[in-house]
């Protein structure tokens, strides 16, 4: 028992500096640990699925008695790591077509690294914001957690009523939009190096992805869906 909470601890205490790395300089950061790095391809994996264990340890509050946790995890953790396959070779795609040469293994350590960072951010705003929806809104927040209101209809009802709740939450997600939006225009010179491709080209695959990133989130969704029979556990 001693060996393994000493191995978790020596997980945990190496990701932490890595993760600051990723978020105080990703230019810098990102491209030394896919080009200077022994396994680029396992280190990135390795970052990915240990950010992906922290928020479902996070969240593990948030699933109902209905769901088994340990079942939902091991679901959760494969659809996160098919969209992140889809998401990746999608922007290969892309930038293919656009005459870029870079390879599918760096664009995907490259999303993992970028990515990873998005969902702690997420996870974050939401948890922030379940706590401001409980504060005012136990009776709502019950029926979100337990799959009876989705967020979309527990945020229209809140509206209808002229609830604070509801500008609060709104604002969160404004900062969401924000923070998602800088972060990907700041990482986006790392696909552009990758890909070696102009910043016109870039600029427009840029865009494009962003409707990319709505489908993968359908995707992700979909699959969520018809994996717990329609009643997905109100988790990332």
């Amino acid at each position: 028992m001693n060996d393994l909470i000493a191995a978790f601890l020596k997980e945990v205490l190496g990701y932490v500096p890595v993760l600051a790395s990723v978020v105080a300089s990703p230019r810098q950061t990102i491209p030394h640990r896919i080009y200077d790095r022994n396994a680029p391809l396992k280190d990135a994996m390795t970052f990915f699925g240990a950010t992906l264990a922290l928020l479902l340890v996070l969240q593990a509050p948030l699933v109902g008695s209905e769901h088994d946790y340990i079942k939902v995890a091991g679901p959760l953790l494969a659809i996160k790591i098919v969209t992140m396959l889809v998401f990746a070779a999608s922007i290969t795609f892309l930038f293919r077509v656009a005459g870029g040469h870079g390879g599918f293994i760096a664009t995907l350590c490259a999303s993992l690294y970028i990515v990873a960072p998005v969902y702690l951010f997420t996870v974050t705003l939401k948890l922030l914001g379940l706590g401001i929806l409980t504060t005012g809104h136990p009776a709502e927040t019950a029926d979100l957690k337990a799959g009876a209101l989705s967020f979309e209809q527990t945020m229209h009802l809140l509206t209808s009523e002229g609830s604070g709740t509801a500008m609060l939450i709104t604002g969160l997600m404004l900062v969401y939009m924000i923070g998602v939006i800088g972060w990907y225009l700041v990482c986006w010179r790392i696909y552009r190096q990758i890909h070696d491709v102009s910043r016109l080209r870039s600029g427009l695959i840029y865009l494009v992805t962003w409707l990319l990133y709505a489908g993968t989130v359908h995707l992700d969704r979909f699959m969520q869906h018809a994996i717990f029979d329609g009643k997905p556990p109100p988790v990332f």
